[in-house]
C-alpha cells in the first residue's frame, strides 16, 4: 500500500502476487514512486513504478567475465547517488548498479584470503561510502575500505 500524508485510503501499489516470495525491498532515493524489490525464487531484481501492471525493468546482467548473472540476490541499499548495491548470495559478492542503468559490476567478491565475502545476505554503506557486508549466518560483520578490509564481532 502506498498512503499520502493524511490520507485516510491508501493505493495499492504490489499484490500478494508480486510480491510473494520477496527477501526485500528498497524505496528509490531519487523517487516516490519507485521501489524495488528481491525474491528468493528469482536470480532478479524488480523495479516497480507505483501503479504499474508489471515490472518497468529488471535487472539481473552482471558485467563479470566468470558470472554475468545474479544468483540469489538479497539485501540492497541505495547510496546518495540514486546507486542500487546488492548482496549477491550465491556468487559471494556484492554488486552495484549505477543509477539509470541495468547492468551491474562487482565491488568486491570472495578472493578465498580472509576475511571471506561468504554469502553476503544483507549490505550497508556508512557516511564515507565504504560498505558493511553482512555474511549469512556468521557472527560479524566485515567492513570494506578502499585498500582496506576490517572484520568486526558484534557487540554483545
Amino acid at each position: 500500500m502506498k498512503w499520502t500524508p493524511n490520507a485516510t485510503s491508501g493505493t495499492i501499489w504490489l499484490s500478494d502476487n508480486d510480491i510473494d516470495h520477496t527477501v526485500d525491498i528498497v524505496i528509490s532515493p531519487t523517487s516516490t514512486n519507485r521501489i524495488y524489490t528481491t525474491r528468493d525464487d528469482k536470480d532478479v531484481i524488480y523495479s516497480w513504478t507505483s501503479g504499474a501492471a508489471s515490472s518497468p525493468a529488471t535487472f539481473n546482467q552482471v558485467n563479470d567475465t566468470t558470472k554475468s548473472t545474479l544468483n540469489k540476490p538479497r539485501g540492497m541499499t541505495f547510496d546518495s547517488y540514486g546507486n542500487l548495491y546488492v548482496a549477491d548470495k550465491d556468487n559471494d559478492r556484492v554488486v552495484m548498479f549505477c543509477a539509470n542503468s541495468t547492468v551491474g559490476i562487482v565491488i568486491a567478491k570472495d578472493t578465498g584470503t580472509s576475511p571471506k565475502l561468504d554469502k553476503p545476505v544483507a549490505v550497508a554503506l556508512d557516511s564515507n561510502l565504504n560498505f558493511v557486508n553482512y555474511p549469512k549466518g556468521k557472527d560479524r560483520r566485515v567492513k570494506y575500505r578502499e585498500n582496506k578490509t576490517e572484520k568486526h564481532n558484534p557487540e554483545r
